[in-house]
């Protein structure tokens, strides 16, 4: 009998999406909500747009956290949604607002650490399709005031960079100069985000290479599991070699996919030393291991959480990962899975064996262990520590598999009853607008604009509810 491949579900198709507002719907929400229109005063922003924070250090400004989370909403919904469609429209708008908003931020950025030429944005395509050198920052300051005049601090934050990223590579390959006349800037801005994101926010040690916390700091003296984004940089890889013939940069590219490789590598190698093995969780802030430390280590804390804590930090990196499960087609029959399926199975084995099923805000809490001292109290009633949480349970279970359904079905029908109080908060809501077009299947169906679909799970593999 020829080889099989793992049965990995009945695809997105199920009653888990009717539980769930659509993508357009979870953008739309998330642009009424949590943005507003910012001057501009730049010819090719006539309208601008930032999301506002709040809570800890973000309180009160804008944060590049917050425009990351929109552009890749804004992405999602563009890849998702019926082409020339109304929803469609308007989320090619609101993604224009938003790019528009990512791109003052850069623009204004000063004392940015960014200082090698050949990596910067701003460049303009010749007509010998060799784009001139950019002059900006391509990762912006991490904190702007709520116009987005003044920079309220040094330094990108590499978590919102990558999704910022991957919100606009989804813009770029879901759209055309037709529909969207500015796409040619944006994709060379995308091509040179992607580059310089390579030369500012990793680092490398030999062979391996580590994301950094910033454009200024960390790598392997201070990281955060939540910031490595395996399935980024595969798409940031096959975006870069898709598109470097177009500006004359097919070897550039060529050789930068050797160090998105080594990235995903090393990112899987700290989140296998950073992961608990029997509850899947991984402190918020991890010290990697390197010369001086055989092992990693909780601590380094940056940002005011709790370092050795399961909390508002690392539940995003279990998201992270899971979107690297749903975005590789599952293994052979007696195949090892792959990286991402082993995380993810662990956190989602964990997840149903503390769920009661028929009250989800009634959950036990989860364990602590290993390196994780404490898990963040009442994340059952945080949408940005369940909402990321419940991606893990897309994937297959080797067993529980009736359980594991109905744990995520009761998920999605937690998300989809979230109070507007809860989506108008700005960590909560961006983490359940999130959620939801992964859960919804929408964000799983990018993988073939991405990778190319000979790269990704074929229709109806993706695990959801029957």
């Amino acid at each position: 009998m020829a080889a099989s491949r793992l049965q990995q579900g009945t695809g997105f198709a199920s009653p888990v999406a009717a539980m769930l507002r659509s993508s357009c719907v979870a953008l739309t929400e998330f642009a009424t909500d949590l943005t507003v229109l910012v001057p501009s005063d730049a010819k090719y922003a006539p309208r601008a747009r930032a999301v506002l924070s709040s809570g800890g250090v973000a309180d009160g400004v804008v944060v590049s956290e917050g425009m990351g989370y929109g552009l890749l909403l804004a992405g999602v919904a563009l890849a998702s949604e019926p082409r020339d469609s109304e929803c469609w429209r308007k989320a090619l708008s609101l993604g224009e607002e938003l790019f528009a908003g990512w791109r003052l931020m850069c623009e204004r950025t000063r004392n940015s650490c960014q200082a090698y030429a050949p990596a910067m944005c701003g460049g303009r395509v010749k007509r010998t399709g060799e784009p001139s050198r950019g002059t900006v920052a391509c990762l912006p300051a991490w904190q702007f005031d709520v116009e987005l005049r003044r920079q309220r601090s040094s330094g990108s934050a590499a978590d919102a960079d990558e999704d910022a990223l991957l919100g606009l590579v989804l813009m770029v390959e879901a759209t055309d100069a037709a529909a969207w006349p500015s796409r040619p800037a944006a994709q060379l801005w995308a091509y040179e985000t992607a580059r310089a994101f390579l030369q500012y926010n990793t680092a490398a040690a030999g062979a391996a290479r580590l994301t950094r916390l910033g454009s200024c700091w960390g790598g392997w003296d201070c990281n955060n599991p939540s910031y490595l984004a395996p399935a980024h940089y595969r798409a940031f890889r096959a975006f870069m070699l898709r598109h470097a013939k177009e500006y004359g940069k097919a070897s550039e590219a060529s050789a930068a996919a050797g160090n998105w490789d080594a990235l995903v590598r090393g990112s899987y190698a700290m989140l296998r030393d950073a992961q608990c093995a029997h509850t899947g969780l991984t402190p918020n802030w991890w010290q990697p291991a390197g010369p001086q430390r055989p092992r990693g280590a909780a601590g380094c804390n940056s940002s005011g959480t709790s370092a050795d804590e399961f909390g508002a930090e690392a539940s995003r990196g279990v998201w992270r990962v899971a979107l690297d499960a749903l975005w590789t087609p599952a293994p052979w029959a007696g195949e090892a899975p792959p990286p991402s399926w082993e995380y993810s199975r662990r956190v989602g084995s964990h997840l149903v064996a503390k769920l009661n099923l028929s009250d989800v805000s009634n959950f036990s809490n989860l364990d602590a262990g290993c390196a994780v001292a404490s898990v963040h109290a009442g994340w059952q009633w945080q949408g940005f520590i369940y909402g990321p949480l419940s991606a893990a349970l897309m994937l297959p279970l080797e067993s529980e598999r009736e359980t594991q359904k109905k744990a995520l079905a009761a998920l999605a029908a937690h998300i989809g009853a979230a109070p507007r109080r809860d989506r108008a908060d700005y960590y909560h809501g961006s983490w359940l607008a999130i959620a939801t077009v992964t859960l919804n299947g929408d964000l799983g169906r990018a993988c073939a604009r991405l990778l190319g679909a000979d790269n990704c799970p074929a229709a109806g593999e993706a695990l959801t509810v029957e």
